[in-house]
């Protein structure tokens, strides 16, 4: 599988309230002075590729292979070739910043990346001081081995407030919207769709829930009770072969929400036993839509 992928400019910035002075200044040297909203942390076009490098799959999914380089305009252009064998593959450039880690206040509330894509998926991951990838939006839990993997989670409910009221609210003024709104999560995507569901359900008309780490705190999201709502809801929940623990909690998710369901709710559930965690979503999602959006024909 090949692909190609241009870095017009790669802003690594985090987005905050505007009404919120935010001319913080980063400890990292690339950063450069803010506008009223964001924070410059790297760009491309004007720093080369510094410190960035690429890093492939040459083991468990064959030999990827892939290439970093500067084009005549002073673009970044990320290409190469991703092996699929044995399930596996990766390609990815990454800059290592132990020594002089990105400063992100806690008031930002989201990176932006500026690129000129191919229309393939990637994924953008940060990492902590730690090592372990971090940037994730997770309610607070009490279990020790979650707080040490993952020490700057817990701060969801800070981000269901910003897309109940600045997102939402944005989107609808901005763009051309109807009254359905549809929410979309996958692993810790999937625990945040699942809270949202659970604690504020009118926020989002349709579901779609894709192999959610509900073993967060110990599956407490699991035992809470959740809020009752009024509006016509569409949930799907999907999972594939990824082990016991991933596959009992959204099935356990499934038999819960289906003993409360109502008769304004429909409820599905797929087992996607031929795909794991890497490769559920993108099945999941287009049954989702199938199921969800269905236009009956006369």
């Amino acid at each position: 599988m090949r692909y190609a992928l241009f870095y017009s400019i790669l802003i690594f910035s985090c987005m905050t309230n505007p009404n919120k002075n935010t001319d913080i200044p980063s400890v990292n040297s690339n950063a450069e002075k803010s506008d009223e909203s964001r924070i410059m942390l790297y760009s491309f076009s004007e720093e080369g590729k510094g410190k960035w490098r690429v890093q492939d799959d040459v083991v468990m999914g064959g030999r990827s292979d892939s290439h970093l380089k500067m084009t005549e305009d002073n673009h970044a252009h990320f290409s190469g070739q991703v092996s699929l064998d044995n399930n596996g593959g990766f390609c990815s450039i990454h800059q290592t910043t132990e020594k002089s880690p990105y400063k992100v206040e806690a008031k930002c509330v989201a990176f932006i990346l500026l690129i000129k894509g191919d229309g393939k998926e990637y994924n953008f991951r940060v990492r902590t001081p730690n090592g372990r990838h971090a940037y994730a939006f997770t309610f607070p839990t009490q279990n020790k081995r979650d707080k040490k993997g993952f020490p700057t989670t817990g701060q969801s409910e800070n981000f269901i407030n910003f897309i109940k009221n600045e997102l939402q609210p944005f989107i609808d003024k901005n763009y051309k919207t109807n009254s359905t709104k549809t929410l979309i999560g996958q692993s810790l995507g999937g625990l945040l769709a699942t809270e949202i569901l659970f604690n504020s359900p009118e926020l989002f008309n349709n579901y779609v829930i894709v192999s959610p780490s509900l073993w967060w705190d110990d599956d407490s999201l699991l035992k809470a009770e959740p809020v009752s709502y009024q509006s016509e809801k569409s949930i799907y929940i999907a999972v594939g072969k990824e082990g016991k623990v991933m596959e009992r909690a959204a099935k356990n998710l499934y038999e819960k929400l289906n003993i409360l369901k109502k008769e304004n709710t429909n409820l599905y559930y797929d087992f996607l036993e031929r795909l794991d965690h890497g490769d559920t979503l993108h099945l999941a999602v287009y049954n989702a839509f199938e199921k969800i959006f269905r236009v009956n024909e006369k």
